[in-house]
């Protein structure tokens, strides 16, 4: 991504639990995450979202290394507060408490309750796209269970394109050896 946020995604009409990802290839010399980092936005609309709000990330294996998150296995998660505002374009750094190793594919994702007139998932729409991303709600705060995404959300997985709004979401990984 170039770290610019083009869009933004958000469940509309009530709000609830939002889930969104990149999908990674693991690189040789960075395999263990040490921190996620996630940008978070509201561009064009009225925004909530302030610092202090709390959100989580999640590292997730995909066992299979085929690029989709239905098989996907939770290695860690962390949880977090907003300090930067949101649609500023700078990303939240959440240092993992237990840094992870990691092979092949996987996804770094975000995982936020908000209401209706929020947009927290970052988009950027710049091409080319080098990552795939994923996102998945739920009308329910509290309705997504990080554990076993696909099996707790009323709006599958999916990718942005398939809701419209092409892109990769904003979040980064940084790896060391």
């Amino acid at each position: 991504d170039d770290g610019t946020a083009e869009n933004s995604i958000g469940l509309t009409p009530k709000g609830g639990d939002i889930w969104w990802a990149n999908q990674f290839t693991a690189v040789a010399g960075q395999e263990q995450i040490t921190t996620i980092q996630v940008a978070f936005a509201s561009p064009g609309g009225t925004s909530t979202l302030v610092i202090g709000d709390p959100f989580t990330v999640h590292l997730y294996n995909d066992l299979n290394d085929d690029g989709d998150p239905s098989d996907m296995v939770l290695l860690t998660s962390e949880s977090a507060t907003l300090t930067q505002t949101p649609g500023s374009n700078l990303f939240e750094n959440v240092v993992l408490t237990t840094p992870t190793t990691i092979t092949g594919s996987f996804f770094a994702a975000a995982l936020m309750t908000h209401i209706e007139t929020d947009f927290p998932a970052a988009i950027d729409q710049t091409p080319p796209s080098a990552v795939r991303s994923w996102l998945a709600g739920s009308g329910t705060p509290g309705g997504i269970d990080p554990n076993n995404v696909s099996g707790t959300v009323t709006i599958p997985l999916q990718t942005p394109d398939n809701a419209k709004l092409p892109g990769n979401f904003l979040i980064r990984c940084v790896g060391v050896a």
